[in-house]
């Protein structure tokens, strides 16, 4: 009775790692958004990405928008406004601003494993915006203080930063105008198995071609990343994680001084309700951004940034994916956006094979 029981359980957990082999070490994948607070869209910044590669010969075209909104009041702890009396703090940080974008990216597959893609941003746009009471309500309802939003009137845009030394750093607004790009080159190092992780490296250049009136760097800057996925046995769970550094060769704008390395680590997770239908969530956290800019401030939880993004990404065609989210700050909004809407579309196919007459490229999670 024990050696047939024995038998059928090791049938069973061949059947297993049969089935998790023919699956993918990957899904539909995290939402590809960076940090999208104000003083974050100055200069390149990374994001979460699936390890998963293009085949030979297809392509992936994508439309993204995000739109945010930033909101930081702080004074300063240990100096007091000039002629104010009774003494009065400083007041160092004023950001009321809200920013949308639209982004194209290309990516294509150019050998096995190996990809390269261009982003642009498309159109970019800085102002007041309409976030706000939403933003307001949400707080009363859930109980959150409304206190820093409270200095200044609803949907209103003011940018002003004052460094330690007393620089000031402003920006202008409303404007409208053309974004910034980046170039990427990224290989699938493993595809991943029942044991082992999927894991793909790439490199990203920032490319400054945006309106100067924005205020963007202008200077190089690179982006080395690490990503990962692993599915849970052959479970309808997909795990991943990144890591990045990112070097910048401009680390002064318009008096506001920035620093040169960075890190980003993130981790989340997809459950695929339907081999076309995902709910996605990940978190992600950034190294400091600015270098002085809060120091002395009386932000409560430190110049470190914190991110959680979630939605839902669905394929209602082979090669077509829709992506609805959305992108909320998790400690301090002083140093972060305080939140935002993501819509995503993109469009896979075999460029060659639709030359040809085929029919569109296979799901991305296939």
């Amino acid at each position: 009775m024990t050696r047939p029981l024995l038998v059928a359980l090791a049938l069973v957990a061949l059947a297993a790692r049969a089935s998790a082999d023919d699956l993918p070490q990957w899904g539909q994948g995290p939402f590809e958004v960076s940090d999208p607070g104000f003083l974050a869209q100055l200069r390149l910044d990374p994001y979460a990405r699936s390890p998963r590669t293009l085949e030979p010969g297809h392509v992936e075209l994508s439309g993204r928008y995000v739109m945010e909104n930033t909101s930081s009041w702080d004074d300063d702890t240990s100096a007091f406004a000039p002629g104010s009396f009774p003494e009065e703090p400083l007041h160092r940080v004023t950001i009321a601003a809200e920013t949308r974008d639209i982004r194209f990216v290309a990516r294509v597959g150019v050998f096995p494993r190996v990809e390269l893609g261009v982003e642009l941003g498309a159109v970019h746009w800085q102002g007041g915006g309409i976030l706000d009471k939403i933003i307001r309500d949400w707080h009363n309802l859930v109980g959150t203080t409304n206190t820093e939003r409270s200095h200044l009137r609803r949907d209103a845009y003011a940018v002003q930063a004052i460094e330690p030394d007393g620089r000031v750093y402003t920006a202008p607004g409303p404007l409208t105008g053309l974004g910034d790009g980046a170039a990427t080159a990224r290989v699938l190092a493993l595809e991943g198995s029942d044991v082992c992780p999927a894991v793909a490296l790439t490199l990203r250049t920032w490319i400054p071609v945006s309106n100067r009136s924005f205020g963007h760097a202008h200077g190089t800057a690179e982006t080395f990343q690490l990503d990962l996925s692993k599915r849970l046995f052959d479970w309808p769970i997909v795990l991943y994680a990144s890591g990045a550094y990112t070097y910048y060769d401009e680390c002064t704008l318009d008096d506001l001084s920035l620093v040169r390395h960075r890190f980003m680590g993130a981790f989340g997770i997809e459950w695929e309700i339907d081999p076309v239908f995902s709910i996605v969530v990940h978190y992600m956290e950034e190294t400091r951004r600015e270098a002085s800019l809060w120091r002395h401030t009386d932000i409560v939880f430190g110049n470190y940034l914190q991110y959680i993004a979630f939605g839902l990404k669905i394929q209602p065609v082979p090669g077509l994916r829709i992506e609805v989210g959305a992108i909320e700050h998790v400690l301090d909004p002083d140093v972060t956006g305080t939140f935002g809407v993501l819509l995503n579309l993109s469009w896979e196919f075999d460029a060659g094979a639709l030359l040809g007459g085929a029919a569109p490229a296979r799901a991305a999670g296939s």
